[in-house]
């Protein structure tokens, strides 16, 4: 089931600058929390950051090569688990949705106020800044909204990717979920057996 909750921010007369970062994080990797990282630290520290998990239906999921799924819950809950242990992201949320293109015109149009800033940041991969060709006719007088391409993320192997992540989960052991985990908190103990619990029991 999805969890559904608006991003709350504090009505002020103080100009806002509100990150939305849509993706589908399945699963949450090193690569994804240093994008929440980069687009926070662009932001600034008194910004206000809502990651968006969404979950695609049936037909688009992304499967395992054993047929398993991640479902947009676990990789929620990954990321705050993320966010929480690594103590230096202030003011972020991560929410859950069906639709992260409905979800970012949504918020735009009913949770902002004249003043704000949005940054609206998307994978570097495929067509996604696209995605948001129409959200000029979703902005409310007197807030601005820019669409920003993330960085690609590599590592020593090419590009972190959730797909290689994927493909090691139906065998999944310490050792390979390892690489993935964001290199700070490898030697969390908790953390990291949360994370192999949580994606050792996925549904199919």
């Amino acid at each position: 089931m999805i969890t559904f909750k608006k991003f709350f921010l504090k009505e002020n007369n103080n100009k806002r600058t509100i990150v939305l970062f849509p993706g589908s994080f399945k699963p949450p990797h090193l690569g994804h929390l240093q994008l929440i990282e980069n687009f926070k630290r662009k932001a600034g520290p008194d910004s206000f950051m809502n990651v968006i998990v969404t979950e695609p239906s049936e037909k688009s999921r992304r499967y395992t090569p054993g047929g398993k799924y991640i479902p947009a819950d676990t990789a929620a809950d990954i990321l705050r688990r993320y966010i929480e242990e690594i103590g230096t992201l202030r003011n972020v949320d991560v929410t859950t949705a069906r639709n992260a293109v409905t979800e970012v015109y949504d918020y735009i149009r009913e949770n902002t106020q004249p003043g704000d800033h949005v940054i609206v940041g998307v994978g570097g991969k495929g067509d996604d800044k696209a995605r948001y060709n129409g959200l000029s006719k979703h902005i409310p007088e007197g807030v601005t909204v820019d669409v920003e391409v993330a960085d690609v993320i590599g590592d020593e192997g090419g590009a972190v990717s959730a797909s290689r992540f994927r493909d090691v989960i139906d065998n999944l052991s310490k050792e390979n979920l390892m690489p993935y985990i964001p290199e700070n908190l490898r030697d969390n103990d908790s953390l990291v057996d949360y994370v192999f619990k949580s994606l050792s029991n996925l549904p199919s």
